[in-house]
């Protein structure tokens, strides 16, 4: 996690630090990390390839945080992938 702060950037990390610890944090889909989204966003046309590394980067530190979060509050974690 502390790799992936580095090379996301104090903008995004700090949306991250404002999330309040609840269980949201569990499903994406509660919108609770969308704040983030405007950053990468608004990197120009020309950095597309900086954008989708920046984008997949954002994304396992999402899921990082959820799976951190999860052991902070029951101890243990479970998680499923599908394709």
């Amino acid at each position: 996690m502390n790799e992936l702060k580095t090379k996301i950037g104090d903008e995004i990390i700090k949306e991250f630090d404002k999330i309040e610890q609840t269980d949201d944090i569990l499903n994406a889909f509660t919108k609770v990390f969308d704040k983030a989204l405007p950053y990468i966003n608004k990197m120009k046309e020309e950095e597309k390839e900086e954008r989708q590394k920046l984008a997949v980067l954002v994304a396992r530190y999402t899921l990082g945080y959820q799976i951190e979060y999860c052991l902070r509050k029951i101890g243990s974690c479970n998680v499923n992938c599908e394709y």
